[in-house]
């Protein structure tokens, strides 16, 4: 059962103002492209097409089982779950993404005659905000979709404004403590307990004026980057807290308000 790419090409057509979702991947990382039914079916039933925004084949699930046919620009590159396809979850993951990757894909699901759309928005790299208080700690959020990576060839570095040493996960964990900024000595750690699982967030603690800004976390070899901004606010003290719950009497009691503020 072949669909020619113009048919993908009209499908694009009468649907191109229908995407179903929106997916952010980041240069050299990999993403994962939705799809799933809504009806179930067997095995040998199974016909699922996955076409770029120009009709070529991104990845094609035939009778049950993925092919290798391919065009060229996604040799090697996309994926699908078998084990996941009784469950009707014919969603796809696309490797070591280039900025030509991004656009729409269309997901034809020829056995119960479904078609999704998905659009890629390509970035250099993510970032997320987190918010934290003089004096505490944080956790810089870090993660891989890679999760067939083997441990002892992972590498993590953690950049503060694009330079400064913050932390390293490498083999020889001495050399990377050797290698961190004076100013982090003591302050960060990692959880390792949490890597095989692609967990590579860090926590910051006693935190300082000085450690706002920009954190870049790039995990090799699959080449994959999140930044990470951290604002750092004013804790509010106890004082601070009494002396503007005394402020709030005062203001009642001008204003002639009935009410009883405990402190």
């Amino acid at each position: 059962m072949i669909i020619s790419s113009w048919c993908f090409i009209c499908a694009f057509a009468v649907l191109i103002d229908k995407v179903c979702l929106e997916v952010t991947g980041v240069i050299g990382g990999s993403v994962v492209l939705p799809c799933s039914a809504k009806h179930d079916c067997k095995p040998q039933d199974i016909y699922v097409h996955w076409r770029d925004k120009n009709g070529k084949i991104v990845h094609d699930v035939i009778k049950g089982s993925q092919t290798r046919t391919q065009n060229s620009p996604y040799k090697n590159r996309a994926e699908s779950f078998p084990a996941e396809y009784l469950k009707g979850n014919f969603s796809i993951k696309l490797i070591n993404l280039t900025h030509s990757d991004a656009g729409k894909y269309i997901c034809h699901i020829i056995h119960s005659s479904e078609l999704q759309i998905v659009e890629l928005i390509i970035k250099v790299s993510l970032q997320d905000t987190v918010e934290a208080v003089i004096g505490g700690s944080v956790i810089l959020p870090c993660s891989t979709a890679e999760h067939d990576l083997k441990l002892q060839n992972i590498n993590v570095h953690w950049r503060q404004n694009g330079s400064t040493n913050v932390h390293d996960i490498t083999k020889e964990q001495a050399i990377a403590a050797q290698d961190q900024h004076q100013r982090f000595k003591n302050r960060t750690e990692a959880f390792p307990e949490e890597y095989v699982r692609g967990n590579y967030s860090i926590k910051l603690n006693n935190l300082t004026h000085a450690d706002a800004g920009k954190y870049n976390c790039h995990i090799t070899p699959s080449n994959e980057q999140e930044t990470v901004e951290l604002i750092i606010k004013e804790s509010r003290s106890k004082s601070d807290t009494v002396g503007t719950s005394l402020l709030w009497v005062c203001t009642v009691l001008l204003t002639g308000a009935s009410c009883t503020y405990y402190l």
